[in-house]
């Protein structure tokens, strides 16, 4: 299958920060959420392909952040979506890929199903990005329109 590739360090930040923009300005797993890996992950499951996530060779990541980002994708994509689509690439810390794929992405996933919405940092400039629902994918601005 073909591949689309996130290198974190390359395409976002060497020093990734916390979960929200108002912790972490520019650099939280909010930001590269809505910057980068909800469209990326978009293009790859509507065109068939993997999406892969580089997270090494940067300075770390707190748990917060890969909490966020990637706990985001199976709120706005659901659980299978991920699961099939999803690859999570670190040489530097193996243990991140078990968290995300038997930790983040359940727990978001309840979450999703319960209805339990993101907190969005309120002065968090969010661009339209993709969300999955009954009626299928579309771009909304804000979970008020889930």
């Amino acid at each position: 299958m073909e591949e689309i590739t996130i290198k974190v360090r390359d395409q976002f930040s060497e020093f990734p920060g916390l979960r929200l923009h108002k912790e972490s300005p520019n650099v939280s797993g909010e930001d590269f959420y809505h910057k980068i890996l909800n469209e990326k992950f978009y293009d790859a499951f509507k065109s068939n392909k993997h999406l892969v996530v580089d997270l090494d060779e940067t300075a770390g990541y707190p748990p917060s952040f890969l909490d966020e980002a990637f706990g985001r994708l199976a709120f706005d994509f659901g659980l299978d979506a991920v699961k099939r689509t999803l690859i999570i690439v670190s040489k530097d810390e193996p243990s991140w890929e078990n968290m995300i794929f038997d930790s983040t992405l359940i727990l978001w996933e309840r979450r999703r199903r319960e209805n339990k919405k993101p907190v969005c940092s309120e002065d968090y400039p969010n661009k339209p990005w993709w969300h999955s629902s009954k009626n299928g994918l579309k771009q909304i601005s804000s979970y008020d329109e889930c």
